[in-house]
C-alpha cells in the first residue's frame, strides 16, 4: 500500500528557511503592520523562527486584512518597512471584483526586484534576446514594470496604448513583432477584425502569444483557437501584483512551474484548514521586503504536484494552474460553484464570439442568463449542447440567450468583468438594453425556424430515401 505523502518534506529546502529568517529580521525592526500582526502571537524575534514547525505558527494574513489598514491608514497602510517617502511607484488592481482597489507601493529596490521576477518568467517562456516584444498597456496595470521586465532580457520593446484594433494589426505587423502579450480579450477582438476586414493574422508574424489577467491561455480549446488562427506558440503563467509572476505554463503540459526560488509556497484545504495538496494557495514572497507578503491567502484554489515533470524539471507545479476563486464561490440554488465553471465551458464553444452572465432573482428562485454573441450561421442545436453542457457538468439550468454579432461592449485592452449577480449588486450595470433584447428575440425566433427547416428538411429526405428502396 502506498504511503500518505508528508508534505511537510515537500514545502522547500532549509535554505528558504535561513532566507526568510533574514527577511523577517528587517520587517520586524520596523513594519508596524507585521510588527503589531506577529506580537499578538507572540513573534518579536526573528530567531524565533528555527524549524518549519514555528513558521507554521505564523498568523496567516488576507488581502482584505491589508486594504482595511489602507483604508484605516491611507494611502498605502502600515506594511511599510521603510518611510512612506521611499515609495516611488505605485500598483494597484482595478477594483473591478471588490468597488475599491488595492495598493501595492514599491520603493526603488522592490521595483528592481519585481522586474526581476518577472524577467525570470518571460526567460522560463522563452522569451530571448533577438525577439521583438510587445505589450498592449492596461490602464491599471503596471506597464513601467513590465517594460523594465523585458529590458533586462534585451529585446525589442514596443509598446502600444489601447487603439483601434485594425491599426493594431497593421502596427504589429509593421513593427515585426515576434511576442504580443496581451489579454485573452483582446485576442479575440483582433480575431474578429481580421476575419471582417480578410486579414490573415498567421501573416502578422507574431511567433509567441502570452496571455495575462484572464482565463484563456492555460484553456486548452481557447489556446488552440489561438494558436490555429495566429500561427503562433501560446504561452501562459500565474501572477499578481503581491507576487509579480508566479508560475510558468510547461511547454509539455498544461501545469504551470512555480518560479519557487523567489516563494515558500503552502496549501491549505479551506475545510479542514489543514494543509493538503488541494485547497487555497498561501505565499511568502521571499524577494519582498519593503511590502512584505507573509503567509498570504491569494484566494486562489489549486492542485500541487511535486513530483517531477514530463518535461524533466523537478520544481513544484500547479495541476491546471489556477482551479477557481475560493472567495469568489457563489450559490445557486442549493449548488455552490465558481463564476469561472461558467467561462470554463463556454471557451469550449469556439463559435461564441463574446459572452455576459447575469444571475438573478426571478419569482424568489435563483436564474441564470447567459446573453451569447453567435455569427448568424449557427444552429439552433449549438445552443442546446451548450445549455445541455451546463446542466452535465454544473447541476443547474441556464438560459442561453442568442445575441447578434457585435451586440455587446467590448472593453478595448482592459480586463474585462463578464459575470454579474445581481441578487447581491441589483444596482450592477450588466443589464442588457431593451433594443438589444428585441434583437434577441428576433434571433432567437430565426434560430428556431431555421432548426425547424433544418428537421424538415431531413424528413423530406428520409421519406424520399424511402420512397427509392419500396
Amino acid at each position: 500500500m502506498k504511503k500518505p505523502m508528508d508534505i511537510t518534506t515537500h514545502i522547500a529546502p532549509q535554505s528558504y528557511l535561513t532566507r526568510f529568517q533574514k527577511l523577517l529580521q528587517v520587517v520586524l525592526q520596523t513594519n508596524t503592520f507585521y510588527r503589531k500582526k506577529f506580537s499578538r502571537a507572540g513573534i518579536t524575534r526573528a530567531s524565533q523562527i528555527r524549524s518549519w514547525s514555528d513558521y507554521f505558527s505564523l498568523p496567516i494574513t488576507s488581502r482584505q486584512e491589508l486594504m482595511d489598514d489602507q483604508e484605516k491608514h491611507p494611502p498605502f497602510g502600515t506594511n511599510l518597512t521603510r518611510p512612506e517617502t521611499e515609495y516611488t511607484y505605485v500598483i494597484n488592481t482595478s477594483g473591478t471584483s471588490t468597488g475599491k482597489p488595492f495598493y501595492s507601493p514599491l520603493t526603488n529596490n522592490e521595483f528592481n526586484r519585481f522586474a526581476n521576477v518577472m524577467a525570470e518568467g518571460n526567460r522560463q517562456l522563452g522569451i530571448k534576446k533577438n525577439d521583438v516584444f510587445c505589450h498592449l498597456v492596461l490602464p491599471y496595470a503596471y506597464p513601467l514594470v513590465y517594460e523594465a521586465a523585458v529590458r533586462r532580457i534585451g529585446v525589442r520593446l514596443i509598446i502600444v496604448e489601447a487603439t483601434k484594433p485594425l491599426d493594431l494589426l497593421l502596427h504589429l505587423r509593421k513593427m515585426r513583432v515576434t511576442v504580443l502579450q496581451t489579454i485573452p480579450t483582446v485576442l479575440f477582438q483582433l480575431i474578429e477584425i481580421a476575419r471582417e476586414y480578410k486579414i490573415d493574422l498567421r501573416d502578422i508574424g507574431i511567433r509567441k502569444l502570452i496571455t495575462i489577467g484572464e482565463i484563456g491561455g492555460g484553456h486548452p480549446p481557447t489556446k488552440e483557437l489561438f494558436e490555429k488562427k495566429w500561427n503562433a506558440k501560446v504561452l501562459d503563467h500565474i501572477g499578481s501584483i503581491e507576487s509579480a509572476t508566479l508560475a510558468v505554463v510547461c511547454p509539455k503540459t498544461n501545469d504551470y512551474h512555480l518560479l519557487n526560488n523567489f516563494f515558500i509556497v503552502e496549501v491549505f484545504d479551506p475545510k479542514s484548514n489543514k494543509r493538503s495538496t488541494r485547497g487555497e494557495l498561501v505565499l511568502t514572497s521571499l524577494w519582498r521586503e519593503d511590502f512584505p507578503i507573509i503567509r498570504y491567502r491569494t484566494g486562489d484554489m489549486v492542485e500541487i504536484d511535486y513530483s517531477p515533470c514530463k518535461c524533466g524539471k523537478n520544481t513544484p507545479r500547479l495541476i491546471r494552474g489556477i482551479l477557481g476563486r475560493i472567495t469568489g464561490q457563489i450559490k445557486i440554488g442549493a449548488i455552490f460553484m465558481f463564476p469561472e465553471e461558467f467561462e470554463l465551458i463556454l471557451k469550449n464553444y469556439t463559435r461564441v464570439i463574446d459572452y455576459r452572465i447575469v444571475c438573478i432573482k426571478k419569482h424568489g428562485v435563483d436564474t441564470v442568463n447567459i446573453f451569447l454573441e453567435l455569427p448568424l450561421t449557427v444552429p439552433y442545436s449549438y445552443i442546446e449542447s451548450i445549455q445541455q453542457t451546463i446542466m452535465y457538468k454544473m447541476g443547474v439550468y441556464a438560459q442561453i440567450i442568442p445575441l447578434f454579432p457585435k451586440t455587446l461592449p467590448r472593453f478595448g485592452a482592459k480586463k474585462s468583468k463578464r459575470f454579474y449577480d445581481h441578487r447581491t449588486d441589483p444596482n450592477a450595470s450588466s443589464l442588457i438594453p431593451l433594443t438589444t433584447q428585441f434583437g434577441s428575440k428576433l434571433f432567437y425566433h430565426l434560430l428556431i425556424m431555421n432548426s425547424r427547416k433544418e428537421k424538415l428538411f431531413n424528413l423530406f429526405n428520409l421519406l424520399l430515401g424511402n420512397l427509392h428502396k419500396s
